[in-house]
């Protein structure tokens, strides 16, 4: 199993709900889909760090961060956070957040996809 290392915690309510990981080379956007009795389970997707920051400042929605991107299961147990398996699909629609929703309750209406300015060239 590969080890992911925690890089920043974006939003948290009684755990990381949603957190970006490293893999080494990757960064990934995880969102917490499921809670276990002693960790989580996470969807994440490869990010850029524009894209992050994009979210961050609220210039795009969490779920256009991850939609139509290839997504992985991510297991935390005993404080490690491992992939869980192999197979790699497209982000699922029902474990993606709601349309224009961003990072704070005041970041509503946001755009789903990566603003122009932000693209890189």
């Amino acid at each position: 199993m590969t080890e992911l290392i925690e890089h920043e915690v974006l939003y948290f309510f009684d755990a990381p709900m949603l957190l970006t990981l490293r893999d080494g080379k990757d960064l990934w956007m995880a969102v917490a889909t499921a809670s276990l009795q002693v960790g989580a389970i996470y969807r994440a997707a490869r990010v850029r760090e524009a894209e992050v920051q994009a979210c961050t400042e609220g210039q795009m929605s969490v779920r256009g961060c991850l939609a139509g991107k290839t997504s992985r299961e991510i297991i935390l147990k005993d404080g490690s956070y491992n992939f869980c398996g192999v197979k790699e699909e497209v982000f699922p629609e029902d474990e993606l957040p709601a349309r224009g929703v961003g990072l704070q309750p005041h970041m509503q209406d946001l755009p789903d996809s990566m603003p122009e300015e932000c693209v890189d060239v």
